[in-house]
């Protein structure tokens, strides 16, 4: 059910930067492509891997996997463990493409938001990258192939040596 609109461009608010573009619409969600992917095309109920940024309508960040520390965010596709504007926002893409998604708070945490950083009723975008997706979910690093050191000991936790016989020669 996806209708395009001819308006362009969206101005920038707050911390959201402007984009310009299409403005199209899938189901009640509203998105630009940024960016066309030349990759792989999105298909459902695959581990996708992508970075985003997502802000309040008044322009307040509230989370991003592009913060210091943070890595690209990993998810099942068509799963609904994601909010439902994500479970639909990424039909149509490639791999490697950009896309702003306007979500109404219908698909995003509805009502009662996600306090104390979403307000209820709190209409969401988000910038979207679409790096990759795969048919199972990413593995855990592998554990180190080099064997641990063992940790040093203090002299309390240290065993005692056993003590030697005596070696006495006047005991023969």
């Amino acid at each position: 059910m996806k209708s395009e609109t001819s308006e362009i461009g969206l101005a920038a608010v707050g911390d959201i930067p402007a984009v310009t573009g299409k403005v199209s619409e899938l189901y009640a969600l509203k998105y630009v492509d940024t960016l066309i992917g030349t990759g792989e095309l999105a298909q459902p109920h695959k581990w996708y891997t992508v970075n985003y940024t997502g802000w309040t309508l008044d322009g307040k960040k509230f989370d991003s996997s592009l913060n210091p520390g943070r890595e690209p965010f990993v998810f099942p596709y068509g799963a609904h463990r994601v909010i439902t504007g994500w479970d639909t926002g990424f039909e149509g893409m490639r791999v490697g493409g950009k896309r702003r998604l306007i979500v109404p708070y219908q698909l995003a945490y509805g009502v009662f938001g996600h306090p104390p950083d979403i307000p209820e009723r709190a209409t969401l975008i988000f910038d979207v990258e679409f790096l990759g997706q795969s048919d199972t979910p990413p593995h855990p690093p592998a554990p180190s192939q080099t064997k641990p050191e063992p940790a040093p000991q203090s002299e309390s936790t240290q065993k005692p040596e056993a003590s030697k016989p005596a070696t006495d020669s006047s005991q023969k």
